[in-house]
């Protein structure tokens, strides 16, 4: 959350106590030519000792006539807990998540070589170009250079499973051709796997940019929503 946005997140308090807080963020997402204006809600929690009262219900009928007042299309939220199924939020689409294992990985390596293509850590200089390759995505979140630099910064959803963000990117003669951006743990025996979050570039790209990160970082798998 930005404290630039103000206005935006909505709390329930109890003689100055914040003991409900829903967060809500604006953003325009592309899908081809389409465009739509949504929200999104997140770090919603609730004091223990407050709950059961209908606090957060009631926290989420001004979220939901703020965000009708700003004209979005959506309320994006994850999870299927009660508070949101009884405001008539629907399940919508499915994740396939695809597993890459070491030796899956190395026919991979071998296309790179073929392509003569150069993969390297994110360097201070990439952020201009990694925008453009965001931004040509057919599906996508409307971003700026700031936008994208402070989200992988902020590492806002693999804080949460404890992995942190790595960048690869993907160069042939001097230009940049795709990136990867995924998560890895902060230590060996952590429950949530290798993940990777966000990619650009041409699919034989990505896959080359995912068979290294397995290989350079020594991963027993990546998983691939």
């Amino acid at each position: 959350f930005s404290q630039s946005l103000t206005s935006q997140s909505y709390g329930a308090f109890d003689e100055g106590k914040l003991v409900t807080f829903l967060g809500l963020v604006p953003s325009v997402i592309r899908v081809g030519e389409s465009r739509l204006n949504v929200y999104s809600l997140g770090s919603v929690c609730t004091h223990p000792d407050y709950r059961g009262k209908g606090y957060a219900s009631a926290v989420l009928e001004r979220v939901l006539a703020h965000v009708d007042r700003a004209g979005a299309a959506l309320l994006l939220v994850t999870g299927t807990r009660s508070l949101y199924t009884r405001a008539n939020c629907h399940l919508f689409g499915d994740v396939t998540r695809f597993v890459l294992k070491p030796d899956e990985a190395d026919a991979f390596i071998q296309y790179r070589s073929a392509k003569e293509v150069h993969i390297r850590e994110l360097e201070g200089t990439d952020w201009l170009k990694l925008s453009e390759l965001a931004s040509a995505r057919e599906t996508r979140y409307e971003q700026s250079v700031w936008d994208l630099a402070t989200l992988v910064h902020a590492e806002p959803y693999a804080s949460c499973i404890r992995l942190y963000h790595k960048v690869l990117v993907a160069e042939k003669d001097g230009e940049l051709q795709g990136f990867l951006v995924f998560g890895v743990p902060y230590r060996l025996g952590l429950k949530w796997p290798p993940t990777a979050f966000e990619w650009a570039g041409d699919a034989e790209i990505v896959a080359v940019l995912l068979a290294t990160a397995v290989r350079r970082f020594n991963l027993e798998r990546l998983d691939v929503p």
